[in-house]
Parts: structure tokens; C-alpha cells; sequence
């Protein structure tokens, strides 16, 4: 999470760091990274957040007012039955 993070948010103070901030980050992983990924690190920050927020680091957490990209839902197809294969002896 760490490449992710730092090289996109790294510059920025934690105290000095706005929704916007997270959520133009966010935005610049999409077409990088897949939504789930994406979701992950966003989770990643969160929780990092809330920590520095409980120890009085940052006064609130700004990655909570960031929205990740939805999951999408993939495109599935039914199992179907297959005919039997004959034996080559048969």
C-alpha cells in the first residue's frame, strides 16, 4: 500500500490534508489500479487516519468525506453441462 500511498500523498502534511486531497488521489488510481484495489487502499488510509486522529495527530479524518470508485459488478456466465467423453476405446 505503501507505493501507492507515499509517491500520491507523501508531499502533504497529514494535518495539512483535505477531502479534495483523497479524493483526487483516489481518482488518479482509477485506469491504474483495479476499484477493489483501489477500495483497499482507500480503507488503507482510513484506518491510518483514525489512528493518527485518535493520538491527537490531525484533527479529523478527511478520508472519511473521500468516496472510493464503486466496485462495478462483472459480467458472469452459467456453468452449463457438458456431454460426457466417450473413451477413445469405446
Amino acid at each position: 500500500m505503501s507505493k501507492h500511498l507515499v509517491p500520491g500523498l507523501g508531499r502533504v502534511r497529514l494535518d495539512r490534508l483535505t477531502p479534495r486531497d483523497v479524493q483526487r488521489f483516489l481518482t488518479g488510481l482509477r485506469g491504474k489500479l483495479a476499484p477493489a484495489s483501489i477500495i483497499k487502499v482507500h480503507a488503507v488510509l482510513r484506518v491510518a487516519l483514525a489512528d493518527a486522529e485518535r493520538m491527537d495527530l490531525v484533527p479529523r479524518n478527511v478520508a472519511k468525506a473521500a468516496k472510493p470508485p464503486a466496485r462495478g459488478r462483472t459480467e458472469r456466465r452459467a456453468l452449463t453441462p457438458r456431454k460426457p467423453r466417450r473413451c477413445c476405446r469405446c
